[in-house]
């Protein structure tokens, strides 16, 4: 329903287990802010989920948009708490993309206040010492990129649909490798959503389309030498 997380066991399609944030049942007494760089207790109020992925060691995080921020969530061994949050989003902004790491690291969005305006930055989220988090090295995103993936290698590939970009990004040197552009097909002008990386290097993107038709589509990408 938008607001709850849902584990089961594929084999037997059973269900494990639910969580529903709305109302937070966690702790947000201990919230890194993002912006400050500190604890602060920033109340979460979840409206939305955006995306999720688990940790090697089965954690599971999950991007929510709240009020009075957006804010990154984790379920470990049953307890549900608020890691991470931006005091500069609000209610008005959209759920962002989540995505982790071989090693644990959490990669998701927030916005920065930087002089009057705001910027959409992408941070690296380090849950065993959360004072080690930190933004990557430029602003990559829009505000609306909520789809995201990590391959073997550490490359982090985010599904931007306000750009009509699948955006590449290196994990190790924080730097932007690619901006793919989704090209129109067949009339329809293709909005990414949603990424997904095979083993092998395969790339899926799901699009929809941006005039608000009911068409949709998984794109297939193999690697350049292939």
């Amino acid at each position: 329903n938008g607001t709850t997380v849902s584990r089961f066991l594929v084999q037997t399609k059973t269900l494990l287990a639910s969580y529903s944030l709305n109302p937070f049942g966690g702790n947000s007494s201990a919230v890194f802010d993002v912006g400050n760089r500190s604890s602060t207790s920033i109340r979460v109020d979840v409206r939305e989920l955006g995306d999720i992925d688990s940790s090697p060691t089965g954690d599971i995080f999950v991007s929510a948009r709240g009020a009075p921020a957006n804010c990154a969530i984790r379920i470990l061994n049953g307890n549900v708490s608020a890691l991470a949050a931006s005091s500069v989003d609000s209610a008005t902004t959209t759920a962002r993309f989540l995505a982790v790491d071989p090693f644990g690291t959490v990669f998701t969005s927030f916005s920065f206040s930087r002089g009057p305006a705001s910027t959409i930055l992408v941070y690296s989220l380090s849950p065993g010492n959360i004072t080690q988090s930190h933004s990557l090295n430029e602003p990559l995103v829009s505000g609306t990129a909520r789809g995201a993936a990590i391959d073997a290698s550490g490359q982090l590939y985010i599904a931007d649909p306000a750009t009509q970009e699948m955006i590449v990004i290196s994990t190790a040197s924080e730097k932007t490798m690619r901006r793919y552009i989704i090209p129109d097909t067949n009339g329809f002008s293709m909005v990414p959503r949603e990424v997904a990386v095979a083993s092998d290097g395969t790339v899926y993107v799901v699009v929809n389309d941006r005039l608000g038709t009911d068409a949709g589509a998984v794109l297939k990408y193999t690697r350049v030498s292939q």
